[in-house]
């Protein structure tokens, strides 16, 4: 059994309209977002061994804010610009070449793609993922290259509103 996290980079900025869109960094409200959701976690399901990020600003902040909060060493997530303007299958390439050592994958992306492959997993219809939102599937399989015909199960769900509201 694997888990994977899958991680929607957190708010962001719209303000410096000039910048590529790759280059957008994240708003007031990401950075909050960021911070209160990796600290619930950090005290709510396991960590990740293992961190890849998209390679834009948005996404790789927000990954570097929730491995602060996990301890998790910086310079160890591993930045990957297939998960940028991409497709479910090229998700898939990136996370069938983790390395079994890992249990637990934390990916950070974006919509609508880290949407999409949801139920490419748990078979089912999702709901587009919202800003900062973390899902947790369980993944019946041992070895990471095997993620193409492998199904899960949620086993985590978390976005900033549920914590607002509580």
């Amino acid at each position: 059994m694997k888990t994977l996290f899958l991680v929607r980079h957190a708010k962001s900025s719209w303000t410096q309209l000039h910048l590529p869109d790759i280059d957008r960094p994240l708003n007031e409200r990401g950075y909050n977002d960021a911070h209160l959701v990796s600290k619930t976690m950090l005290h709510k399901t396991k960590l990740p061994d293992q961190m890849i990020s998209s390679s834009a600003v948005r996404a790789m902040t927000t990954a570097l804010i929730f491995a602060r909060t996990f301890a998790y060493p910086e310079e160890k997530i591993q930045i990957e610009s297939q998960l940028y303007e991409t497709t479910v299958q090229d998700y898939l390439h990136v996370i069938s070449r983790v390395s079994d050592e890992v249990q637990t994958l934390m990916i950070f992306a974006h919509n609508f793609t880290i949407s999409e492959i949801v139920p490419y997993f748990l078979g089912n219809t999702f709901e587009e993922m919202p800003t900062c939102a973390v899902l947790g599937i369980d993944i019946e399989t041992d070895h990471w290259s095997d993620v193409r015909n492998s199904h899960g199960k949620q086993a985590f769900y978390l976005f900033p509103k549920m914590l607002k509201e509580a």
